[in-house]
């Protein structure tokens, strides 16, 4: 019967990734697909900061006049 490992609570998580993996899976991720892979952030970052603009004008929007409308 095998033997079955404790899982050992305080290795849990991303603090203890090994660091040497996820530099050899960045490494594949740009060797391969470079161009991609910076498109695919390029846009995530464009998207981050038109739902950070549209929260914004929505609160100008709610403060500035809709508010004062209502007073």
């Amino acid at each position: 019967m095998p033997r079955i490992e404790k899982r050992d609570e305080n290795k849990v998580g991303i603090k203890h990734m090994d660091r040497d993996v996820l530099s050899r899976l960045l490494g594949l991720i740009f060797r391969d697909n470079r161009l991609g892979f910076t498109v695919v952030i390029v846009c995530i970052l464009v998207s981050v900061f038109t739902n950070v603009a549209n929260s914004m004008f929505l609160s100008n929007l709610i403060d500035d006049y809709l508010t004062p409308m209502l007073a």
